[in-house]
């Protein structure tokens, strides 16, 4: 173990049983996936108890999207210590790639109403079928699989480099990112700072989320930058709260100015959700193995699979007893049915665990 010059990390090769808490992450945010898509009744602005609501419940579950690339970092971003570079893309077409295609084809098979197309050009077939990845109402929910995709192309360049020296060029690139790409923008925006064109494209998007969370997994963070992380957290969350219902409020309409997962407050508050869970005791963890593994080993397919679980659901988007209630509900039948797929021979490559 080794302590770095400011005493806040030391760093530190982590065990399997260290590695448990990463499983309960991964069930906390895709239950929290369910719930921002149930809540898309936050999108329709109106000055009642309905909106107040949905901005609360959207603000308060905003952290899954930041948290997935913080777990992608921890457990991809050193692959090669494992295996090579041809074995990595294999694995991120067959747990990704693959299931995304055949998601977004049945997809397409179940809106094709919705979908016109030339049967006579194979050509306009497959650039419907592109147009609507990209394009298509339901596909705004996979998103993230284009950052992602990103994202995996950006990690051998980082996982290319030795260890001993990883985790420093990490702390530099997620320090310089936070304040070019992150803090700065974000002073420019709220208070009319004079922007720069200075740009730091080495950690573009998502990518600082990935170096946090390979950082974080292979360091231990001191009692007084814990409490200063929370604090910022904390702040994060009333900040998006308050300041997306006031500006909202303002403008008749929702203003976007704290919304999104690169802006400061979901920043700060991804970031103290993922070390909140980092910190739980693992003995905790171990008592609640069987259970968080049931719930963790589908995680993905809970997200490939349930806004077709959403769209089906007898509901009214703006009762919030279904987007409370009725959320939880819709998340364990998705569980039940993964969990089925996964029992089928052949069909269970489309909802890898």
């Amino acid at each position: 173990m080794v302590h770095c010059n400011n005493c806040a990390f030391m760093t530190a090769r982590r065990s399997r049983q260290d590695e448990e808490y990463i499983s309960l992450l991964q069930v906390i945010s895709s239950y929290g996936v369910v719930r921002l898509h149930v809540n898309r009744t936050f999108w329709h602005f109106t000055r009642d108890w309905t909106w107040i609501s949905a901005n609360l419940i959207e603000c308060i579950w905003n952290f899954p999207v930041p948290v997935f690339f913080m777990i992608t970092g921890a457990l991809l971003l050193d692959f090669q210590d494992k295996y090579n570079l041809t074995m990595y893309f294999q694995k991120r077409i067959k747990k990704t790639y693959l299931p995304f295609i055949i998601w977004s084809a049945i997809s397409l098979i179940i809106n094709r109403e919705q979908v016109t197309v030339d049967r006579t050009s194979v050509l306009t077939i497959l650039s419907s079928l592109v147009t609507l990845l990209h394009t298509h109402p339901f596909h705004k929910s996979y998103w993230y699989f284009h950052s992602l995709f990103s994202v995996y192309l950006a990690i051998p360049i980082y996982s290319g480099i030795s260890e001993p020296n990883r985790l420093s060029i990490c702390r530099y690139s997620i320090a310089v990112s936070f304040i070019v790409n992150l803090l700065y923008p974000a002073l420019s925006s709220w208070f009319n700072v004079p922007k720069i064109g200075l740009k730091f494209p080495a950690v573009s998007d998502h990518l600082i989320y990935v170096l946090i969370g390979y950082y974080l997994h292979h360091t231990k963070i001191s009692r007084k930058t814990r409490m200063l992380i929370y604090l910022m957290g904390i702040i994060g969350l009333v900040v998006h709260v308050r300041g997306t219902r006031l500006l909202s409020f303002k403008d008749n309409k929702i203003n976007r100015t704290f919304k999104g997962s690169l802006q400061l407050p979901c920043f700060f508050y991804s970031l103290s959700i993922y070390v909140l869970v980092q910190q739980c005791p693992n003995a905790i963890l171990l008592k609640l193995r069987q259970p968080i593994h049931f719930f963790s080993s589908v995680h993905f397919g809970v997200y490939l699979a349930h806004m077709h679980v959403v769209n089906y659901w007898p509901h009214r988007e703006e009762s919030l007893g279904f987007r409370t209630l009725g959320a939880t509900c819709i998340y364990l039948v998705t569980v039940c049915v993964v969990h089925l797929l996964h029992s089928i021979p052949f069909i269970a490559i489309i909802v890898p665990g």
